[in-house]
């Protein structure tokens, strides 16, 4: 992952936390200019305290809980008159899950990729809403098919979506994508120009961060690839860096996603063996023909 990507989408998470605390503080402060309330929630921490300290000790604490709850409807009500309840005291964190710090139990938090898939977005270029498998106006069974694809466990990890202009490869693929956000996937969808461009920055490129330009294109656990041979083919470039990522990611079980106009013996040609056999190894590619009004499946 681009360490900037991911540091922007961590910010995010951070700042509705910082809110969250703020929140509360803030409505803390305003329940402080009750004096009753200040006295109530001074005993409560006593009280707590002094809970704390016999359970740690094997004491009796049952009229210690009894104090609480009586100091706790007590604090109910003066809030009441203040327009608060004893919840906007506490921080109101959006995720349940990990409390807006954007990872639970080490890992990424589901709300924490969705941010980088919003990151990712943006990066991408893309200012529209994805598509979505309900609004499918096609009759055709890859529809069905990749919509399956994208909820359950598969060793596809390669998917070649090949046709003529207008015949709704880009408009499955932004379903594809948007289902797999949903599913809390990270992913990156770019056009081919665009990956092109940026593999031409990261081949010129003699700065010391350079890796982080190619880095989204190998690492985001899906890279959609719109368009593939719209881009202008440039020496020592394209075909090379394209080889690399499409082969380092299948090394990682990582899914790509490619749309083209070209078909096989296009593919051949203009990029090689190499690739050509990437893509169209069917133990591992989903291979969809899209023509016109009609659609051939290739798949086992």
């Amino acid at each position: 992952m681009n360490d900037k990507i991911l540091k922007r989408a961590e910010s995010k998470i951070t700042e509705r936390r910082q809110l969250a605390n703020e929140r509360a503080r803030q409505n803390l402060l305003k329940a402080y200019t009750a004096p009753e309330f200040k006295e109530l929630y001074n005993a409560q921490r006593e009280a707590e305290i002094e809970l704390a300290r016999r359970q740690a000790y094997g004491e009796p604490f049952a009229d210690i809980q009894r104090t609480l709850q009586q100091i706790s409807l007590k604090q109910e009500f003066c809030l009441k008159t203040l327009g608060l309840n004893s919840t906007d005291l506490y921080p109101n964190y959006e995720c349940k899950e990990c409390n807006d710090t954007g990872y639970a139990d080490g890992h990424l938090c589901n709300c924490l990729k969705k941010e980088i898939n919003k990151q990712l977005m943006q990066y991408s270029g893309f200012t529209h809403k994805l598509s979505t498998f309900e609004d499918n106006k096609y009759d055709h069974p890859a529809f069905d098919l990749m919509q399956k694809w994208c909820n359950t466990k598969n060793n596809k990890t390669n998917i070649l979506i090949s046709g003529y202009t207008g015949t709704g490869k880009t408009f499955l693929t932004e379903c594809i994508a948007n289902e797999l956000i949903k599913n809390n996937r990270v992913v990156l969808f770019s056009s081919a120009f665009n990956l092109n461009n940026q593999l031409l920055n990261y081949h010129i490129s003699f700065d010391a961060g350079r890796e982080q330009i190619i880095k989204p294109f190998l690492e985001s656990e899906v890279l959609i690839i719109d368009d593939l041979g719209t881009e202008p083919m440039l020496k020592n470039v394209t075909c090379e860096y394209l080889y690399m990522i499409i082969n380092e990611r299948m090394l990682n079980n990582l899914t790509t996603i490619i749309t083209t106009n070209l078909d096989m013996n296009d593919i051949l040609t203009n990029y090689g063996e190499r690739i050509f056999s990437r893509l169209a190894n069917k133990k591992i590619s989903i291979l969809i023909r899209l023509e016109n009004e009609d659609l051939r499946l290739k798949s086992e």
